[in-house]
């Protein structure tokens, strides 16, 4: 009888890793030297920490004190966390968040396409013409963080390089904010006693 029950919650341990969905996460890698034997913990915008299972590959990429990485992962629910600190996961992909050596080169250009974001949580732009380019969230206009919401005509600055995507696209753009126009900007010709202030300091 408990063998059965045993095979019984196994299964359902399995069936519920199997629907679990991935989803990125970003944050800091901290090295818990308080606990016995050590524990790599990812800190992580969000809030929560994780404990990361991987591959001796995966795991040798982040595990650098102070390194900031973006990672794919999925939760590893039947797994017991060895280090009590911090939610289980599986990393599915790793994705290096440092930057890169060079400056990639960008176009600035006027884009029509849709908004879009994948079931692992990233947000990209897909033009009338069928490139994808990732997008920050916080880049992107509260009216148009919706899935499928169109952009017309819309200045991008895009990298057109694959190095630049986290997501596997064609590269990464980032919306260009039109500013005001200068004659918006133009007042009394007599400076205000504002203007007379002393500047602050450069706090740098």
């Amino acid at each position: 009888m408990k063998k059965l029950l045993f095979l019984f919650l196994l299964t359902i341990g399995l069936a519920v890793e199997a629907q679990a969905k991935p989803f990125l996460v970003t944050g800091r890698m901290d090295y818990l030297a308080d606990l016995e034997g050590g524990c790599w913990i990812l800190s992580a915008e969000d809030g929560n920490r994780y404990q990361l299972i991987g591959t001796e590959e995966q795991l040798e990429k982040i595990r650098v004190i102070g390194r900031n990485v973006k990672l794919e992962v999925e939760d590893a629910n039947n797994v017991a966390s060895v280090c009590m600190s911090g939610k289980a996961v599986r990393i599915i992909r790793v994705v290096d968040h440092i930057g890169f050596p060079i400056d990639l080169p960008y176009v600035t250009v006027k884009a029509t396409g849709k908004v879009y974001k994948t079931k692992a949580g990233c947000w990209y732009l897909k033009t009338t013409k069928g490139q994808k380019y990732d997008l920050e969230l916080e880049n992107i206009p509260k009216a148009k963080r919706k899935n499928g919401v169109r952009v017309k005509n819309q200045s991008f600055r895009i990298f057109m390089d694959k190095k630049a995507s986290d997501c596997g696209f064609d590269g990464k753009a980032t919306f260009i904010f039109q500013k005001a126009s200068a004659k918006a900007n133009v007042r009394s010709k007599a400076p205000s006693n504002k203007a007379m202030e002393k500047p602050a300091a450069d706090p740098r």
